[in-house]
C-alpha cells in the first residue's frame, strides 16, 4: 500500500476554478503535484506534451495486430 504525506493543499475557488494538492510518497520521497480544474482554465496553463508509448512485448504484439 502506498502512503503519502500531504505537503500543501490548494482549495477550489470560483476565481481560479481549479484545485490542487502536493504530496510526497513516503517510500520514495517523490513529490507530485495533482491539479484539476475547468477545461477553459487548465488549457491556458497546461502545455501539451507528447508522452512516448511504452514498448510492447513480443508476446502481445501479434495479439494487438489481430485485434
Amino acid at each position: 500500500m502506498q502512503e503519502f504525506e500531504v505537503l500543501d493543499i490548494f482549495p477550489f475557488t470560483s476565481e481560479t476554478k481549479r484545485m490542487g494538492i502536493i504530496v510526497r510518497e513516503k517510500a520514495t520521497d517523490v513529490i507530485t503535484f495533482y491539479v484539476k480544474g475547468a477545461d477553459a482554465v487548465m488549457s491556458r496553463i497546461v502545455q501539451y506534451r507528447c508522452v512516448p508509448k511504452p514498448p510492447r512485448s513480443n508476446r502481445t504484439e501479434p495479439m494487438t495486430a489481430i485485434g
